[in-house]
């Protein structure tokens, strides 16, 4: 849903940092990864739903999740 990133982007131009989480169980532990991305922007005239499909992308690939190969957005049915 991009409402709120319309909302957020009509007011601000602010820089984006995607970031991803990976985590795995080990017995009792808990072991998480958290990967920072580089700081994006909006592109001149790039709809908000395009926005978010690039962010999506990139967190993903931060998280280690592989890419819907149809619709471009992370796992493997691409919802």
């Amino acid at each position: 849903h991009t409402g709120m990133l319309r909302f957020i982007l009509a007011r601000l131009a602010m820089p984006l940092i995607p970031v991803g989480i990976c985590y795995s169980l080990s017995g009792w532990r808990i072991h998480v990864k958290v990967a920072i991305g580089k700081v994006t922007y909006q592109r001149p005239f790039e709809p908000a739903d395009q926005l978010l499909i690039r962010l999506m992308g990139e967190m993903a690939a931060l998280s280690g999740y592989p890419l819907h190969p149809d619709t471009g957005k992370p796992g493997a049915n691409g919802h």
